[in-house]
């Protein structure tokens, strides 16, 4: 069993992870990052924890500039999102350039929040 404890301190303590969201979005960012962490805890070992972990990081690191940079999404980025959370998730959606265009268009209407929750579930695969 891992101890998920060390891993979520990590994250607590990266401040990129949110400083582009209000208190708020970014507290809910961080809570859904937590709970992605926790289910890390039947990993095969730290090193695949860490593994997983760190790309989540740079998945919510994503989350956070697009959100926070709304209404501009250039649908490029939402290739590397993917990427991601497949790295952290272990699969992602499969997209190509009309689905970036698509989904980057669906964010420019959207709140911050909205965002996250639409990109996550955005990225999930289908």
């Amino acid at each position: 069993m891992i101890d998920s404890q060390i891993l979520i301190d990590r994250m607590l303590e990266t401040e990129n992870l949110t400083d582009n969201l209000d208190d708020e979005d970014a507290e809910w960012l961080l809570d859904w990052g937590v709970d992605r962490v926790r289910e890390l805890g039947n990993a095969e070992s730290m090193e695949a924890a860490e593994e997983k972990a760190g790309a989540l990081m740079k998945f919510m690191r994503g989350l956070n500039r697009l959100a926070g940079g709304l209404p501009g999404v250039d649908p490029a980025d939402l290739a590397g999102l993917l990427e991601h959370y497949a790295a952290a998730r272990g699969g992602s959606r499969e997209a190509g350039e009309v689905e970036f265009q698509e989904a980057a268009a669906n964010l420019s209407n959207l709140t911050p929040r909205e965002a996250l929750e639409y990109l996550i579930d955005w990225a999930r695969p289908a």
